[in-house]
């Protein structure tokens, strides 16, 4: 086993010039102490640098506070520091989303809503789909006026489940007329969940259903029932 003594912001600078393709870098850190030792020494304007190779790896295990579909990531306090740079200097990335994983205990532990039809919809979406649910529409049945008030409405009642997911305004024809509709992107196993929060939508904002949508298929909600 071999040792390579390097100081944290050298090690981290050398990762950094690995991801955007770079050779290396200079760093005056280490000049004249045991780091040194093997190294090419440069003068630039009287001072001296080490010339310090790019590293790179195959692997890289990155702990984020939140991921989207897109694999944009959200990083909390000290994470900051080095899971993005170590993101971009592997060939494959392995990320853990700490937000999905509380997500999912909490589901795990705590009591389904209840309503009428729940058990009936999950199971009708588990067999219908089979797949883990991505995408619920918002209808606007009633025509209403969908505004920045109903977003964020929107956005609260979502995130006492899904503090993991995106609400985006989108339009669609329903029954013959152009309508303004909310859309929620979510990321999820469990259809229970997914029912519960479809029929939670539909009582607050007084909709005939919520559609459901995954892999291109679509079923359909109700809040007091499934049809």
């Amino acid at each position: 086993m071999a040792v390579d003594l390097v100081p944290q912001g050298t090690l981290v600078e050398r990762i950094r010039a690995g991801g955007f393709g770079l050779g290396g870098i200079l760093t005056p850190t280490g000049v004249g102490t045991v780091v040194e030792e093997g190294k090419r020494r440069m003068e630039i304007d009287g001072r001296s640098y080490l010339v310090e190779t790019a590293l790179r790896a195959d692997f890289a295990l990155v702990h984020a506070f939140l991921a989207d579909y897109d694999g944009n990531l959200s990083y909390a306090l000290t994470a900051r520091n080095f899971n993005p740079v170590m993101a971009t200097a592997a060939d494959t990335v392995r990320i853990f989303d700490q937000t999905a994983a509380d997500v999912e205990r909490t589901i795990r532990d705590q009591a389904p809503f209840s309503i009428d039809g729940r058990e009936v919809a999950a199971r009708h979406l588990e067999n219908a789909i089979g797949q883990a649910v991505h995408l619920i529409y918002l209808p606007n049945t009633e025509n209403q006026s969908f505004g920045v008030l109903e977003v964020d409405r929107l956005c609260e009642l979502i995130g006492r489940s899904f503090p993991s997911a995106t609400v985006q305004p989108a339009e669609a024809l329903y029954e013959g007329k152009r309508r303004s509709l909310l859309m929620v992107r979510i990321r999820t196993d469990s259809t229970d969940a997914v029912v519960d929060l479809a029929q939670r939508l539909c009582l607050a904002f007084q909709q005939r259903f919520v559609g459901v949508e995954v892999g291109g298929r679509y079923i359909r909600i109700y809040g007091d029932d499934t049809e």
